[in-house]
């Protein structure tokens, strides 16, 4: 699976701490005024998840968990969980989405910006 493991997670949540705790302890350290800070969760393919359906699935299973709806939008499905300027959120992108984003992306080194004629 592409989570971490127990061990894994319980290190990732006493970094979160140590961090928080350190941002605490350095009041003089800025934070910006407009920074929201998302954790995305991406079911991705492999050996738990063999095609799209079970990634999309894997997303609603996380919305049940955070007893929130998914969000369908532009091929995106979006479940998030907002505390504050925080926001937990599991993400699916549907494969025509992923292809259509790459053949868009694929044209990007034929175009340049110049200074002048």
């Amino acid at each position: 699976m592409n989570y971490l493991d127990a061990d894994d997670r319980m290190k990732f949540i006493t970094d979160l701490r140590r961090f928080t705790a350190y941002l605490e302890e350095h009041k003089d350290l800025p934070i910006p005024r407009y920074l929201d800070f998302e954790l995305q969760v991406h079911p991705r393919s492999g050996p738990d998840f063999t095609n799209e359906g079970e990634r999309i699935a894997e997303v609603q299973r996380i919305a049940g968990i955070l007893g929130v709806p998914v969000a369908v939008d532009s091929g995106h499905h979006t479940a998030r969980l907002r505390f504050g300027r925080i926001v937990y959120a599991a993400v699916a992108i549907e494969r025509q989405t992923i292809d259509e984003h790459r053949a868009l992306s694929s044209y990007t080194s034929n175009f340049h910006l110049s200074g002048g004629k």
